[in-house]
This record gives C-alpha cells, structure tokens and sequence, in this order.
C-alpha cells in the first residue's frame, strides 16, 4: 500500500521522537484496519512504545490485538490464556 510505504518511509528520516512514535502508531492503525496486517501491526505498535513505553494508544492497541490472537482454556481448573488456532 502506498500510504503505508510513506508512513514507513517518515518513521526511517525523521528526527523528533513525537513525531516518530506518533508515525509508527497511525501505521500500525493503518495495518491493523485497512489492511488486515496484523504483524505489521504489532510490529508498528511496539515501535512506537520503544520510543514511549507509557503511550496509552500503542499499549491498548497492542492489548486488544493480543486478546484477540488468543482465546481461554482450563488447565487443571483455572483458565489459561492460549493461541487460537
């Protein structure tokens, strides 16, 4: 996609970490919900927290994808969060 190859592309030249982490997040939207990419994804999410482990955004973004790649079992009476398959 050619809007995801510019958003990259900001991410690589510029200089001000706002303007960085604010980048990869609006990829990781991008890829998360116009192109069903959900390891882009995950991938722009954590990008964005290295550079600001507290941004609420990029932490819930990532909290909802994990939630939903993953689904509940019983493992000797308590559940236990496992891969979907």
């Amino acid at each position: 996609d050619a809007l995801a190859q510019v958003l990259v592309r900001q991410t690589e030249v510029s200089k001000d970490d706002d303007e960085k982490k604010e980048t990869h997040f609006a990829l990781g939207e991008l890829y998360e919900e116009k192109l069903s990419n959900q390891d882009g994804a995950l991938e722009s999410y954590k990008a964005a927290l290295a550079i600001d482990d507290e941004m609420a955004d990029a932490l819930g973004a990532l909290e909802r994808l994990y939630r939903q790649s993953l689904t509940t079992a019983m493992v000797d009476g308590a559940p236990v969060f496992v891969p979907r398959r």
